[in-house]
């Protein structure tokens, strides 16, 4: 799970935003549709993106963005041939 700002300020008012540590954390999804869908929720939720949905030429759907603290998030599953 990936907290709003506006919700990690209700928790905590002194939160300030970091820097980003530099990692980027990748969660792989069940199917090229769902990377988008989350990709999307994600967006509307105001996360920053930092690429939308892709097929990338490594073989899989692909999409990035940045949680509160910077960190980069990717989102990816395998194409699947039909």
């Amino acid at each position: 799970m990936l907290d709003s700002v506006e919700l990690i300020q209700k928790i905590n008012p002194d939160w300030k935003r970091g820097a980003g540590s530099g990692i980027v954390l990748c969660f792989k999804q069940e199917s090229a549709l769902l990377v988008d869908t989350v990709y999307s929720k994600m967006i509307d939720a105001k996360f920053e993106s930092v690429k939308g949905p892709w097929d990338a030429f490594w073989g899989q759907r692909y999409a990035c963005i940045k949680d509160p603290d910077g960190n980069q998030i990717d989102l990816f599953a395998d194409l699947k041939e039909s």
